[in-house]
């Protein structure tokens, strides 16, 4: 599992696979991984960024933002968050909402990218889905969307909500598959944990459709994760490598899933 793998550049790439994947790879090549990926997370080498210096008294590094202990830039928990049982942030995120106000409106970068988690943007409605303005959770989006905004120059790119994965089905999905009893269908099932991410991709859409312009844009996950034949959410692909980890994170295969909607964004630049 820690040996390091030569991997073969295809014609059409000029840099090696973050996950190590490599065609004809069996189910126990999946398992290995997947163990791998859960055990190092966003740890692994392949993750790490080498060459970053903290910027003193600050809560961000040099050549990027290194974000705020996981806290969201556009609103704080006010609920427990169902992160397996953490509650601390409900009071440490509030104080942290400045921090990233405070390092836009220092950088003033051309382009910003908010890639965070969304447990505080898709609280539980106070007033219901079409009553926003009387939403406390959302007004506070719009408050910190209009302080920050201003100082980036071209567009602030912002990760939409997606569903969760069920991380103790993880472990499961490649001895599932080697029974051969479970369809992939039901093993996706198994993972499957919605979690009200809906509600923070009414209050993104609104905030796009009301507050933004074309200074903001939503980056979906969604579709990268629609397996339209089976008309569900896809968490791992038919050779049983996981997108996703138990930390809650995705894995280098997941990223490298995604990799292409960032190409697509950074070829439009």
């Amino acid at each position: 599992m820690k040996t390091s793998q030569n991997i073969t550049l295809l014609p059409n790439r000029t840099f090696p696979r973050l996950d190590g994947v490599e065609p004809n790879m069996s189910l126990d090549d999946a398992e290995r991984l997947n163990t791998y990926w859960n055990f190092n997370d966003h740890t692994a080498p392949q993750l790490t960024e080498p060459g970053w210096v903290t910027v003193p008294k600050k809560s961000w590094c040099a050549f990027k933002e290194n974000g705020t202990d996981s806290c969201e830039p556009l609103a704080t928990p006010r609920k427990p968050i169902d992160n397996g049982g953490f509650t601390s942030w409900i009071k440490e995120c509030a104080p942290e909402l400045i921090n990233f106000v405070d390092f836009i409106k220092e950088t003033q970068p051309d382009y910003a990218f908010m890639l965070t988690r969304w447990f505080a943007v898709a609280e539980p409605y106070e007033n219901g889905p079409d009553n926003l303005n009387n939403d406390t959770v959302y007004l506070e989006m719009k408050s910190q969307l209009k302080k920050i905004l201003p100082y980036i120059k071209k567009k602030w790119f912002i990760l939409d909500s997606f569903p969760r994965v069920n991380t103790i089905a993880i472990e499961r999905i490649v001895k599932e598959m080697k029974i051969g009893i479970t369809t992939m269908s039901e093993i996706n099932q198994e993972l499957y944990k919605p979690q009200r991410f809906e509600l923070g991709r009414h209050r993104h859409a609104e905030l796009v459709k009301n507050e933004c312009g074309s200074k903001y844009e939503l980056i979906d996950y969604v579709d990268a994760f629609w397996n339209k034949t089976m008309n569900a959410f896809q968490y791992f692909d038919s050779n049983g490598f996981s997108y996703f980890t138990t930390g809650d994170h995705l894995s280098a295969h997941g990223l490298e899933h995604v990799r292409q909607i960032y190409t697509d964004i950074c070829a439009r630049l």
